[in-house]
Parts: structure tokens; sequence; C-alpha cells
């Protein structure tokens, strides 16, 4: 400096060559003049790290620090700034953030601020999740967060699972048939059992022809009935379309000289 050239005070400085002036010393960037007329660092006040379910990253609070918050796994910014800036007056820039929790079946993905739903076919079991605490529906398997895949209920028992006869399997569930005897249903009780809804009635000797009986056979896998004319010693049926009478589900469950009396 040349003599008597006064430094400006620290923290200052001047914007021009030539002058004449402590007035015209100007605070640095990030100072301004205090009571008493000293150049003191800006500073906002210390932002503290209460936020329900977020966290406040380290940060200063001199002039035009930045200070971010995070909210935590299953949690969004909701309101409020997440990110807010120490400004030349001293004040903060933006508002107070505030973390929401991600509904049912959502959950937060790692640095994204968006609920996002979980992957096809799982669920949440409460709010506030992150993706593993997706878990695959009823019916479906794999790890959390998915994917899941259907079930096949039907691989083990010969392809029956638990079903008593026939299993289908389904998108996420299965469903048992009784398809293997004709004339059962599924029993309305029991999902998984079979029960017998149309048979034929058995014939007795009141049914066979006068001097002469009947010999019948039960064809269980078929659930139908076969039976036979037998006349007595010295007696004899004659041919036609009688001699022998069928029952089950081709007939309807009808002997077929009824349905040819019918007829």
């Amino acid at each position: 400096l040349n003599e008597g050239c006064i430094p400006c005070p620290f923290n200052s400085h001047t914007v021009t060559s030539a002058s004449t002036s402590r007035a015209q010393c100007l605070c640095n960037e990030g100072y301004k003049l205090d009571a008493n007329g000293v150049c003191q660092e800006i500073r906002c006040p210390t932002l503290t790290n209460n936020i329900n379910n977020g966290e406040l990253l380290a940060c200063d609070n001199v002039m035009g620090t930045v200070c971010e918050v995070t909210c935590n796994d299953g949690y969004v910014l909701s309101s409020g700034s997440g990110k807010r800036q120490c400004l030349e007056d001293g004040s903060w820039s933006g508002s107070e953030p505030r973390c929401q929790a991600c509904g049912l079946n959502t959950y937060k993905e790692t640095d994204t601020n968006v609920c996002l739903p979980c992957p096809q076919h799982s669920h949440t079991k409460d709010i506030a999740q992150s993706k593993d605490g997706c878990i695959c529906n009823t019916g479906y398997t794999g790890t959390t967060g998915g994917p899941c895949q259907d079930i096949n209920e039907c691989l083990d028992n010969n392809g029956r699972g638990d079903c008593q006869d026939t299993c289908n399997n389904l998108d996420g569930s299965y469903i048992c048939g009784c398809n293997t005897i004709p004339g059962y249903i599924v029993d309305p009780d029991n999902k998984h059992a079979c029960k017998l809804d149309k048979t034929c009635t058995n014939l007795t000797q009141d049914d066979a022809p006068d001097n002469g009986g009947l010999v019948c056979n039960w064809y269980t896998e078929a659930n139908s009935q076969h039976c036979g004319v037998r006349c007595n010693l010295g007696y004899e049926f004659p041919a036609g379309v009688n001699n022998y009478e069928a029952c089950g589900e081709t007939t309807g469950y009808q002997w077929s000289f009824e349905k040819s009396e019918q007829g």
C-alpha cells in the first residue's frame, strides 16, 4: 500500500481505487455491518434435526449454505421444502418440511420422493413401507419386493393337489373338479371333496319279467349299471331292445326300459 493509505477493516473491501473514506469500504460477500459498524458474518438460525420420520443432513448455517432433508424409508416429503438456503438477510428460504407415510400397498423407493404401488401380486401389511415390505399375495411366491409368481397348487398328488378328484390351477388360486366319475359334483360344504349327485336306482325282483330274474353288474368307475334277463328253466325271453337294460350317464340315469316305455 502507498504510505498514508489505510486498509479497510477486516471482512470489507472497496470497489474502486482512490477511495477517500472508510465509508467506501463495503462488507465482503457473506458479511454485513452490525450496530457497531463492524462487518460480521451472516448466519441463519441453526436448523434443528427434529423432523418426524425424516433427517436433516449435516450442514452449516452461514449465508449461501443449502441444507437438505431426507425422509425415512416409507415416507415422502408431503409439504415444506426438502432443500433450504441461508439467505443474505439471515433467514432460511422455503418452509419447514413434513414427511408423510406411504399408504397401504405402496412403498418408497430409495432416493425418490414418491410412493409407488407394490409389484404385481404383492401387498403390504402396514403403511410406511420400503419395497421389502411388499410381500406376495396368497397363491403367489417370491422374494419380498417381488417379483411374485403363481403357485401351481396342482403339482403334487399326481396333479390333484389336495383335491379328491381333479385340480385346475388358476392365476393365484385353484379349483377342484369332479370329472373322473360321471354323476359327481363338488361338495358345496367341502370344496375339495366330491359328492354323488346323480345315479341309478337299483332294480329289484319286482322289475324282472315273470318267470325270470335279473343279473345286474355295477360299474363304479362309470357310475352305471347293466342288467340282463335270465329266464327260469323252460322259459325264454323274446329278443328285443330290452334284452339288456342299461342305466348311466348316457341314459340320463334312467333305465333304458323306462326310456323305451316313455318314448
